[in-house]
């Protein structure tokens, strides 16, 4: 099982996840011979990569939650920003619409349980998105991205069920910002950048109103794209006065955000965005958590095929816990015959690394 854009697909290709929309109905199932009308149907829907089996890989990459529970979190997502949308403009019903952010405390119990009940946490998929249903999507994984770092870093419960209700209410802002800007397939001028960034400021003034939702939650919206370096906005905060739980929600987003697929790109690949976040470790990221973070990311699942700095290419193996950057391979082509087959673990040969991820072998 491995996930590749949709024009990197082959016809008669099976899928190997099943696709839902944001009430739970099923939109493709698992298993489905994939022919190129359909794929062209599911492009249009907005979805631009699949999870697919293939002679590379043909084992099975678990959700990190149950799918009930995912589909609860979802639709009590979308049903939250749905309401707070048609009440942000009359006072009057301003508190039936945080009433529906009270519903999001019983699934946060329910992620944050169903988490601290697995032994070891990692997160090696990627969710899929349609664009329509985005927001809602992105706000989900970002929580359960925050939470399997808040877990590695030592929060106890309550702590780990309020970062995951600031997680899920992040982009709550975004209700004020118009539709067209959120969803323009191409680059956003000065001005449209500028309404963007007010989403995290209106999205704390709104969420200010409910005192149901603790400081601690409520700083996640107007703090996840503050920087530990001084450059983030809205205030150009320093890494000593941004909340811990706004510095772990920002190195979720970012990741989350950068490997989904977009309207005007397809998500850049995990290792792509793992180099990037490590890259700025210390600067735009808190250094100990990006640390946490990276032992928790598997960037390379088993069967992902990848080219190697010595040109051979081969796929993943198994994963090495702790070391998710350094996997065992084995060589699927070579220029030397007598290689294929042959099975290394990139800890120990620390002369070759994988130079980028491949979706099919050369012809």
């Amino acid at each position: 099982m491995r996930l590749v854009p949709i024009n990197c697909i082959k016809e008669n290709t099976y899928l190997s996840k099943t696709i839902y929309d944001i009430e739970g109905r099923i939109l493709l199932k698992r298993g489905m011979q994939l022919n190129y009308n359909l794929l062209k149907k599911i492009q249009n829907y907005g979805i631009q990569s699949l999870y697919i089996d293939d002679d590379y890989s043909q084992t099975e990459i678990k959700d990190i939650i149950k799918p009930e529970i995912k589909r609860r979190a979802l639709k009590a997502i979308k049903s939250t920003f749905d309401t707070l949308q048609n009440h942000s403009q009359n006072v009057k019903n301003i508190h039936d619409g945080m009433n529906q952010i009270d519903n999001l405390a019983d699934i946060a119990k329910a992620i944050v349980d169903d988490l601290l009940s697995q032994d070891k946490i990692f997160i090696s998929l990627v969710d899929i998105k349609t664009m329509d249903n985005y927001t809602y999507q992105h706000s989900l994984s970002v929580a359960i991205l925050s939470l399997t770092l808040g877990v590695e870093l030592g929060l106890n419960r309550d702590e780990l069920c309020d970062l995951c209700i600031g997680a899920m209410l992040h982009d709550v802002g975004k209700i004020f910002v118009p539709i067209n800007i959120l969803n323009k397939p191409s680059t956003l001028s000065q001005q449209e950048y500028e309404i963007i960034k007010k989403h995290t400021v209106n999205g704390y003034d709104y969420l200010f109103r409910d005192y149901s939702v603790k400081a601690s939650s409520r700083l996640i919206a107007l703090q996840h794209h503050e920087t530990c370096n001084g450059r983030g906005y809205p205030n150009g905060l320093l890494s000593s006065q941004i909340h811990m739980f706004s510095k772990i929600v920002s190195i979720a987003d970012i990741y989350d955000a950068m490997t989904s697929d977009r309207p005007y790109r397809i998500g850049i690949q995990p290792n792509e965005v793992m180099e990037y976040i490590m890259g700025n470790a210390g600067g735009r990221f808190d250094f100990s958590m990006v640390v946490s973070f990276v032992r928790r990311i598997i960037p390379y699942p088993v069967g992902t095929l990848v080219e190697l700095s010595t040109g051979d290419f081969a796929y993943v193996d198994k994963i090495n816990i702790d070391y998710p950057l350094r996997p065992v391979v084995r060589i699927k082509s070579s220029s030397d015959e007598m290689s294929s087959g042959t099975i290394i673990n990139l800890l120990e040969a620390t002369n070759i690394v994988i130079s980028k991820i491949q979706f099919a072998l050369p012809d």
